[in-house]
């Protein structure tokens, strides 16, 4: 009775307080009302011209650019209300997106224009996505940090330690990204300018603050994390130097009651810009950073036997970077741009697991291969990895633009040349061969400075004409990039190969259709079809060999003197020298409407991508020994017994090892839309309607290769490979809506914004797949067409797998709503609060007649914070 009393007073209390903060900024608005309503009589109120515009130009959600291919804008303003922890935040603010509770103990990396989670296999969504900082790119093509052996689940109803945080094929971990710097947020969704290479389904261009801004100073703090962050930036006129500093604390809890998972960050930034006075104007942009990360879990020392098991990852990155840009007059290049990186990391991964054996089982020590003698592993012990990576990136970027009129036209041309190299000097896996962190090892510690370097170098041209004919804007931009990989070996088929990405863009604007009530409506149509490559990584380029030990003899005798094993190691190296880079085919077209502030955006898209990463299985045919112990007197012999006076049989074997193809294919289209209305006058609130329609195919685009379900026949095993053209399939659909209303009130220094996310409904859905192999791969390694006559062989038959079950699964609907506000006090001091799930609602469904009741399973999410800003209104600046 105790704890149900309990819990109807948190009941009402949560209530009440729901109810006290969508009062208030209710109440406030009410109140702004009758102040305006006194205040226009008033000689020294704003005038009507100029305060409907500075209203206008307050926007706390992501904004569609009117640009030749659809393009999100984030600004400083947007940052400041939605109250960030990391850049992961701000991905809700895209169409098609919702807000989600932050998960700073998972890896959050971006994927654009799809939905669902399927398999592995699928990561080059969010590999492709290209993150550039001032204009310099985050490089990930020399990340291997990753652990060996079996994964380790720490806390219980959690993912594996490792496999929840490696980004090694998944691109950048948008948890290292502080906002607080931040001035705007480019996130190009379709098909980009050709300076942006090495990218496959997007780019996101953040531009940080420069110049003068007040000391500011930041808090705030919910359930889950702490943040702190404080910046000053200083603009010297007579010197014409711009100079901003900054630094950023993050430390997050997932579970506040776990104190034995943790994620901290920690950043700190200089930057200058110096413009000098010459004939020919000269600016010069320099920065150095750093972000330092540590993502840390273990188990609860005091709960058992595994109470050793722990896992740490630090991440600290320095970056340097110098941009140069020359403005010429009486030249046939007007501008010369040269920008150029140096990024150092030190990255470490500490192990510790505890294994456990339950019956004798062999451990290999050996790094060649052969036959040797071995031991026996110890029944438990304590494994300690550690993996080692210090990746070097160097950039260099070299570009020369133009413009030029004739006939009418507006012809501006880019032409550019850029460098990339990339090298792994770390120490790569440690650990002791005899205390492996598994105890079914397939790899031996590599070294990651043993592998060689990796270098780019892309070539880009790029040519726009503008041009107004009868009142109609004509807007066309085409460009060409070729993209090859430097010193690699000659067998690769990358070898001096160049990948071209052709791209182009069109935007018409006609003529704008006026009223009577001289307003006037504008229309555009734009389109655009590019290729987009993303070369293989440095880990796909040189992947780890794979070693397959056959155990020839397990002598197992009572007394340990007397025991002896005895087996034979191969060495499989996985690398596929047909590698090519995944290439992603995108075309869109948009329709774009203006009239009164008020605007309308509707984007149809269309991709396909046949080539995307994944390790696919290739195979190999081996032979080893089977040594026979059975003539042994095991109460007699006086020695281990050698190999060399034992009979034996030869057994054939067909092993799979792991090899980078271009396996995967997604196809995706959808269509996405965002409306923004003009503030209503009274309460000065805006209404954002956005979302999209997606739908999303995965699947294999080459065969697969899976053993027999069935491979153990009559006490023999047969190692027999099946060839199956279809192993996967998942269709993937959702449509997805979000209404925000956002109140600004200057005369109270407050914003207000409600944001109501519904998402219509979810499909997943898994066709039926036959399951019949088309070809067959015998034991001496010939491949051979699958027929009946194999169907109804005693061993072959059994490589036909149970077909798949058509599975669909359509969620329906559920509705969040979110509530934000900030308040500027003082002058100095905004206070901002926010309510993430303030109320939801899930709709209840059925899936195979059981009943899904859906209640509870989101809870609010609440959080606060306090910026101090000793200048301006934070507000309206």
């Amino acid at each position: 009775m105790k704890s149900k009393k309990k819990y109807t007073q948190s009941l009402r209390y949560q209530r009440f307080i729901s109810l006290v903060l969508i009062a208030f900024p209710i109440f406030c608005s009410a109140l702004y009302a009758q102040t305006a309503t006194l205040t226009t009589v008033s000689p020294t109120t704003i005038s009507d011209t100029t305060q409907p515009i500075q209203l206008e130009e307050v926007v706390v959600t992501a904004k569609e650019l009117p640009a030749p291919t659809s393009t999100s804008l984030i600004d400083r303003k947007a940052m400041r209300h939605l109250q960030p922890s990391s850049f992961a935040d701000l991905v809700s603010l895209l169409p098609g997106r919702q807000v989600t509770t932050p998960s700073l103990n998972y890896a959050n990396t971006l994927t654009l224009r799809q939905t669902g989670t399927p398999m592995d296999g699928y990561s080059i969504s969010s590999l492709g996505i290209g993150f550039n900082i001032d204009g310099v790119p985050l490089d990930v093509n020399n990340n291997m940090q990753s652990t060996v052996g079996t994964g380790m689940i720490i806390t219980p109803q959690s993912n594996y330690a490792d496999e929840k945080r490696n980004t090694t094929r998944s691109g950048v971990d948008m948890r290292t990204i502080a906002t607080d710097d931040i001035e705007t947020v480019e996130i190009i969704r379709g098909i980009p300018s050709v300076k942006f290479g090495d990218i496959s389904s997007g780019v996101v261009t953040i531009h940080r603050q420069k110049g003068y801004t007040p000391l500011r100073a930041r808090a705030k703090a919910d359930g889950f994390s702490k943040l702190f962050y404080i910046g000053k930036g200083f603009e010297l006129n007579e010197n014409r130097l711009k100079l901003n500093f900054s630094l950023d604390y993050l430390d997050s809890q997932p579970d506040p009651r776990n104190s034995f998972e943790n994620y901290k960050r920690y950043t700190a930034s200089a930057r200058a810009e110096k413009h000098f006075n010459t004939k020919n104007p000269l600016t010069w942009n320099f920065s150095i950073d750093y972000t330092g990360t540590i993502d840390k879990e273990k188990r609860d020392p005091d709960v058992g036997l595994d109470r050793y098991d722990a896992y740490q990852s630090t991440y600290n990155n320095i970056r340097i970077a110098n941009g140069l840009s020359w403005e010429l007059h009486k030249t046939f290049f007007k501008t010369l741009v040269l920008k150029t990186s140096y990024s150092q990391s030190f990255d470490r991964i500490e192990q510790d697991k505890w294994v456990q054996i339950t019956n004798a089982r062999p451990v290999f020590t050996n790094t060649e291969a052969g036959e040797f003698y071995g031991a026996f592993s110890d029944p438990n012990y304590v494994s300690h990895l550690l993996v080692d990576g210090k990746p070097l990136h160097l950039y260099t970027d070299f570009a020369a633009g133009g413009y030029k009129r004739f006939a009418g036209f507006l012809n501006e041309f880019l032409i550019g040349l850029t460098y990339n190299y990339n090298k792994n000097n770390g120490l790569g896996q440690v650990y002791d061969l005899a205390h492996p962190p598994s105890p079914e090892m397939t790899t031996r510690p590599r070294a990651f400075k043993s592998i060689p370097a990796m270098q780019d170098m892309s070539f880009y041209v790029e040519e726009q004409l503008e041009k107004t004919f009868w009142h109609t804007d004509f807007f066309l931009r085409a460009g060409l990039r070729a993209n090859t990989l430097l010193g690699l070996d000659s067998r690769y088929a990358l070898h001096n190969k160049m990948c071209f990405d052709p791209r182009v863009n069109m935007k018409v604007t006609f003529p704008k259709i006026e009223f009577a009530n001289q307003k006037a409506l504008s229309i555009s149509l734009t389109g655009g079809w590019g290729k987009h490559s993303k070369l293989p990584t440095q880990e796909m380029l040189y992947p780890q060999e794979k070693y397959e030990d056959f155990v020839q003899l397990n002598y197992y005798h009572s007394q340990r003197a007397y025991r002896q094993l005895h087996y034979k190691t191969y060495i499989f190296p996985q690398v596929n020298y047909s590698i090519m880079p995944a290439v992603n085919s995108k075309a869109e077209v948009r329709l774009g409407l203006e009239y009164d502030h008020h605007s309308l955006f509707i984007t149809y898209f269309d991709e396909r991508m046949q080539s995307g990463f994944r390790k696919m299985s290739d195979y190999h045919k081996v032979f080893y020994k089977k040594y026979d112990a059975t003539g042994l007197n095991h109460n007699a012999i006086t020695a281990p017994p050698l190999v060399e006076n034992l009979p034996y049989t030869l057994q054939d074997a067909l092993i799979l090892s792991d090899m980078e193809s271009n396996g995967s294919a997604i196809d995706k289209k959808g269509v996405e839309f965002q409306y923004s209305s003009k503030r209503l006058q009274l309460l000065n609130t805006r209404f954002t309607l956005s979302g999209a329609w997606f739908h999303s195919l995965y699947y294999n685009s080459l065969p697969v290769y899976r053993p027999a379900d069935k491979d153990i026949i009559n006490n023999r095993k047969y190692y027999n490979l099946g060839v199956y053209p279809e192993m996967e399939k998942y269709d993937c659909e959702q449509l997805q809506t979000s209404l925000v209303a956002d109140t600004y009130l200057p005369e109270l220094h407050l914003i207000t914004s409600v944001r109501c996310d519904l998402t219509w409904y979810v499909i997943n859905s898994s066709p039926s797949l036959s399951r019949v192999p088309t070809h067959y791969i015998s034991e001496d390694g010939v491949r051979h067409p699958y027929t009946a006559t194999e169907a109804s062989d005693p061993v072959l038959q059994w490589l036909i797998r149970p077909t798949t079950i058509s599975l669909s699964d359509r969620t329906p609907l559920s509705v969040n709503i979110h509530l934000k506000i900030s308040k500027e006090f003082y002058k100095y001091f905004t206070l901002s609060i926010y309510v993430n799930n303030l109320f939801n609602f899930y709709e209840d469904y059925r899936v195979n007649r059981q009943y899904i009741n859906r209640r509870g399973l989101i809870n609010p999410y609440f959080g606060m914070e306090m910026n101090i800003s000793l200048g301006k209104s934070k507000l309206v600046n």
